[in-house]
């Protein structure tokens, strides 16, 4: 029966129509410059230099990714395969086979990652202002910060991003929700060994224990203080970057005014249980049968288990109480990245990018996953002030445990604020009340009177 809908289907003349119809892809596709557009089973490339092609592109249930392009104005088909699951593979593979068999034949130059300038209200350049993607060496590994601040002369941010693995820095400029911070501070977005550009695979599980992340907290502390010319900074550290952020304070706190922690996990397996019985709960609510069946199949769940774990934030995605609260927001910030929008992160760095994501899960996410750590234990009492965030619907890190070890926690002065229509990502969720709230806390501490 359905070879016979098939065959029915295919002498239809729209069919036909539709197979033999290209569909231009987008500006800023993840494979620009070289994809132009795409029909049935296939795509239509253009390499530069006047050479164009069709072919196809795809994997293999053995672990590679494999290709293959007609050239028809050289005579030429070009194919090939690469041992990994690396969609842009050929498309970066066949201009350097070209520049080999093609005289005179050169290669687009790849996109150059940037980051826009802070401008006035009339677009000119805010004398004193700083928009500056720079590379640091921490540890003996090189790393990639890219600095953005009106005033030099403004207090120090230091960012301590999530994942372990996820940056910061592609998101830095996107729908300008961190122009009210930059305001106020010199922001400063790290990407962590391992993460984003500073990815390298010459990077090794002996490089990514917590202890590697601390030294280059406060090694990358010291390059900024003694930079800008300050005595102290204010530091900020967002789920894994929470974790990390207290982990430093143990070892010295002395370089910071203050630390500002958001969705803290204070124990791993706490924060995992109490995630998996919402999740299992709103599915229940909401009689969702194959979340369910898919849910109590892990049972009895296993907080260490990164399948477990992995298909708990699948449901808490779904149901806007994993990364995201707002509606449609998760898919418009992974697609800024993902379609190449991001000035800091065009595309030429996507499959780093997943790599380094990959293997720091692989490493430092297993560690975490695994060494018992334990925030009230280990850092009872903070000799500076520490402030706490937390979105009222994130079951990746329950404010409800955060809020917990806030109360048990020692410090000069502290504050709890909760982030009502958020989830685990409050500063895209509510990013004014985010931006406020972090500017409070700093005039608080700068201007005490």
């Amino acid at each position: 029966m359905d070879a016979a809908l098939a065959g029915e289907l295919f002498q239809q003349d729209e069919t036909l129509d539709e197979m033999l119809t290209w569909v231009d892809w987008p500006d800023g596709n993840p494979l620009s410059p070289y994809l132009v557009s795409y029909g049935l089973g296939l795509m239509k490339a253009d390499f530069g230099s006047g050479i164009g092609g069709v072919g196809h592109s795809g994997d293999t249930e053995g672990g590679y990714h494999v290709f293959v392009f007609h050239l028809p104005d050289q005579d030429m088909t070009i194919s090939g395969a690469v041992n990994a699951y690396d969609y842009k593979a050929g498309f970066l593979l066949i201009p350097s086979a070209l520049e080999i068999l093609v005289p005179g034949y050169t290669a687009p130059e790849p996109e150059v990652a940037f980051t826009p300038p802070i401008t006035d209200a009339d677009g000119n350049v805010i004398p004193g202002s700083i928009a500056t993607i720079e590379t640091v060496t921490l540890g003996g590994v090189e790393q990639t910060v890219t600095i953005r601040g009106a005033d030099t002369t403004k207090p120090v941010l230091l960012f301590l991003h999530g994942g372990p693995g996820m940056p910061s820095s592609p998101w830095a400029t996107w729908n300008n929700v961190h122009a009210d911070l930059e305001a106020n501070f010199v922001v400063v977005h790290w990407d962590q060994r391992g993460a984003g550009k500073s990815f390298s695979e010459d990077l090794t599980a002996e490089d990514m224990h917590m202890e590697n992340f601390v030294s280059d907290t406060l090694e990358l502390t010291d390059i900024l203080r003694q930079r800008f010319d300050q005595d102290k900074i204010f530091l900020f550290g967002h789920s894994w970057g929470s974790g990390l952020g207290f982990e430093t304070l143990r070892v010295n706190s002395e370089p910071y005014y203050a630390y500002i922690a958001s969705a803290v996990s204070p124990d791993w397996n706490s924060t995992q249980e109490m995630g998996y019985e919402k999740v299992l709960e709103l599915a229940r609510q909401a009689n969702d049968t194959e979340a369910i069946q898919a849910l109590e199949s892990l049972q009895p769940f296993d907080p260490t288990n990164p399948e477990h774990t992995g298909m708990k934030n699948q449901f808490l995605s779904q149901y806007l109480v994993g990364d995201f609260h707002t509606e449609g927001l998760e898919q418009a910030w992974l697609d800024y990245v993902l379609e190449g929008k991001s000035p800091e992160y065009p595309s030429a760095y996507l499959t780093q990018t997943l790599a380094g994501l990959d293997f720091t899960r692989q490493t430092t996410g297993l560690e975490v996953m695994t060494i018992g750590y334990d925030h009230a234990r280990d850092f009872p009492v903070s000799p500076i002030p520490v402030h706490f965030f937390a979105g009222r619907y994130d079951y990746q890190c329950p404010g409800e445990l955060a809020e917990e070890y806030y109360n048990f926690l020692e410090a000069p002065t502290k504050s709890f604020t909760w982030f009502e229509d958020s989830a685990h990502d409050v500063m895209y969720d509510e990013p004014g009340e985010f931006n406020q709230e972090m500017i409070r806390i700093a005039n608080e501490i700068l201007n005490p009177d």
